[in-house]
């Protein structure tokens, strides 16, 4: 397995096919239901990290702010400019291990498990000692993961899609500190064979992580409706930090 198979697989279109239910409307819906419990200062400067195609930083300039989105995919990043930039929403390619700057945004945001893939819990405090010098004093930090707690049962029986044409052939399971998905893809001229790697991070390591970069914790959350986090089952852990 590529040590680092988020730079092959999010550089396909494959992966936005697969996924290509978590659009707009759904990215509107999360952001919206946020905003209306923590709304941001006017003129606020946001960092969407790891922001794919640009989906939540849509949103977010939408309701008025400036954002910047960044994601180490150059096709996401390219795809984002031609199709949303505006003024007041730009995309710059990068890797969130890599120097974020100081004080340059209010609120960083980090969702749709867009997290753990590194090979090193360093790496992984890394980005939070990152994110937490980028922001401005009180800046905020929304993030997003799966909860590990809720995937002892998960289904790994073969599942098979067709999308337009193209076939996915999907097998997950859990491996030692990581839940892992085996992407094979065959359409008309190719046959591919992508992998997700992700790390079974607990929310009380998050709490950890958080709290050693300087951040103390506001809320958390179990689902994208914001319902209060449970940590036995719920299917999240969507956490509001504060620098």
């Amino acid at each position: 397995m590529n040590k680092e198979w988020f730079a092959t697989w999010f550089n396909t279109p494959y992966y936005h096919l697969l996924y290509r239910h978590r659009d707009l409307n759904e990215a509107g819906s999360f952001i919206d239901q946020w905003l209306k419990k923590h709304p941001l200062p006017h003129n606020s400067h946001i960092l969407d990290l790891a922001c794919g195609r640009g989906r939540h930083a849509v949103q977010l300039a939408d309701n008025g702010y400036n954002v910047t989105g960044l994601d180490l995919s150059a096709e996401n990043i390219a795809f984002a400019n031609k199709h949303f930039a505006r003024e007041g929403l730009s995309f710059v390619q990068g890797d969130m291990r890599d120097d974020l700057g100081s004080e340059k945004y209010d609120a960083v945001v980090n969702l749709f498990t867009s997290f753990g893939y590194f090979n090193t819990q360093n790496e992984n405090q890394q980005v939070f000692d990152n994110i937490h010098k980028a922001l401005t004093p009180n800046g905020c930090f929304l993030f997003d993961y799966l909860n590990p707690k809720t995937l002892s049962h998960i289904n790994t029986n073969p599942e098979t899609k067709v999308i337009d044409n193209v076939q996915f052939d999907i097998q997950r399971r859990i491996e030692g500190e990581y839940v892992i998905k085996t992407i094979r893809v065959e359409d008309q001229d190719n046959i591919h064979t992508f992998h997700e790697k992700v790390k079974l991070i607990y929310p009380e390591t998050f709490r950890e992580m958080l709290k050693s970069s300087g951040f103390t914790i506001e809320r958390e959350w179990g689902d994208y409706q914001l319902s209060t986090l449970n940590i036995s089952s719920s299917k999240r852990y969507i956490t509001l930090a504060r620098k």
